[in-house]
């Protein structure tokens, strides 16, 4: 197994990845080095390993590039469907603009997973509370939204005041977070606040 093609068949790689550089030539020649000295025999375990580094490779991903990466597939003797979790990886990485987040979040089949949407959410107004501040708007989509994940982020923020600990300690989502902002309340912090 010395020819490029026959080593991206055997790990499952269509001619697509190597069109769009996620492996090159180099690539498949270290995978199937490393596979043969390997006990990891799982060959959608290195398809997995590709894409995170084609991933930490990027600076950006343009529109078009992001259709063509959600379009991969596998092609391995393991018949593994990593699309689901190339999805994942490319949100993820930091690299989406909102406007891509919010069409796999919105427009794609990916979007009726819901721990799919949770981590987009989570992502957008964790974006939107690090660009913004703790404005208004953003603390009504961080009450609607109501993740523990995200309260946290709110509680330890800079702009962090009184009253947003006051709603969480009464409709924080989970009794550790609604425990904790009681506490906090009780702190030199707040405690002199009106």
């Amino acid at each position: 197994m010395t020819s490029p093609e026959s080593i991206a068949d055997h790990f499952g790689y269509t001619t697509e990845w190597l069109r769009l550089g996620v492996v090159t030539q180099a690539d498949l020649r270290q995978q199937i080095a490393a596979f043969e000295t390997s006990e990891d025999k799982n060959t959608e375990h290195y398809r997995c390993a590709a894409f995170r580094e084609y991933l930490n490779r990027c600076d950006a991903i343009s529109d078009q590039t992001f259709h063509d990466l959600l379009a991969l597939t596998d092609a391995g003797p393991d018949e593994c469907d990593l699309s689901l979790n190339r999805a994942f990886d490319l949100v993820h990485s930091e690299l989406l603009t909102e406007s891509q987040l919010r069409w796999l979040r919105d427009r794609s089949g990916y979007g009726q997973h819901t721990s799919f949407r949770v981590v987009i959410d989570r992502i957008l107004i964790g974006r939107r509370l690090t660009c913004e501040g703790l404005t208004g708007s953003v603390f009504q989509e961080i009450c609607a939204f109501n993740d523990a994940t995200t309260i946290q982020q709110l509680l330890d923020h800079d702009d962090l005041t009184r009253d947003h600990v006051a709603w969480v300690a009464e409709h924080g989502c989970n009794k550790r977070l609604r425990n904790f902002a009681t506490q906090l309340l009780s702190s030199r912090r707040f405690q002199n606040c009106g």
